[in-house]
């Protein structure tokens, strides 16, 4: 399925969405944008405090020179 984006005038958003509404959901699919202004920093955090933590310590013992663990790849 092919993604576009419309911008349709206020005036005529209510008749394009009526006209939308004949097609299947396997033929045109409404995705309603996300406000971004509204999302939380939580809404973003995928990772847990501990396991943050745990990349923090990885990152750390790398830089410190303990790069027992690591292999590197060279391109």
């Amino acid at each position: 399925m092919e993604t576009i984006t419309l911008r349709v005038n206020e005036s005529i958003s209510d008749k394009f969405q009526w006209f939308l509404s004949h097609f299947s959901t396997s033929e045109v699919e409404i995705i309603k944008p996300i406000d971004v202004t509204k999302l939380s920093k939580d809404d973003f955090d995928y990772i847990s405090e501990s396991q943050m933590r745990e990349l923090q310590k990885i990152s750390n013992d790398y830089k410190n020179g303990k790069r027992d663990d690591f292999e590197e790849y060279l391109v």
